[in-house]
C-alpha cells in the first residue's frame, strides 16, 4: 500500500544505521510497516518512503549500510601502543609497548 507523500502514520527514525542491523532485517521492518500503512521517514537522508525514489533510495542505501558493517567488522583491530608513539619515544598514556 503506498500512500500519498505526507500523508498518514510515519515512524520517523534519525539513522539508517540506527532502524536495522542488516538489509534482511530492513526489509522485515519495511514489509511491515507497509502492511500496516505506515510510512517510513529517515531525517538524516531525507528519505520519505511514501515516494518511489524514496523505495528505490531505501534498498539502496540498506544495502551500502551493510557493506560498512561487513567491512568494519572484518577489519582486523588496529594495536595503538604499538603503532602510536609520542615525541619522547614513549607509548601514549594508558598503552604499554610491551606484549
Amino acid at each position: 500500500m503506498t500512500l500519498p507523500p505526507g500523508r498518514g502514520p510515519t515512524l520517523v527514525v534519525t539513522k539508517l544505521d540506527h532502524l536495522a542491523f542488516s538489509v534482511a532485517h530492513l526489509m522485515e521492518i519495511w514489509q511491515r510497516l507497509e502492511e500496516r500503512g505506515t510510512r517510513l521517514k529517515i531525517i538524516a537522508l531525507n528519505l520519505d518512503t511514501s515516494t518511489p525514489t524514496g523505495n528505490l533510495m531505501l534498498n539502496l542505501l540498506g544495502s551500502v549500510a551493510e557493506l560498512e558493517r561487513e567491512i568494519i567488522r572484518s577489519s582486523p583491530p588496529i594495536m595503538f601502543a604499538l603503532v602510536s608513539i609520542d615525541a619522547s619515544g614513549e607509548p601514549l598514556r594508558g598503552y604499554s609497548s610491551s606484549p
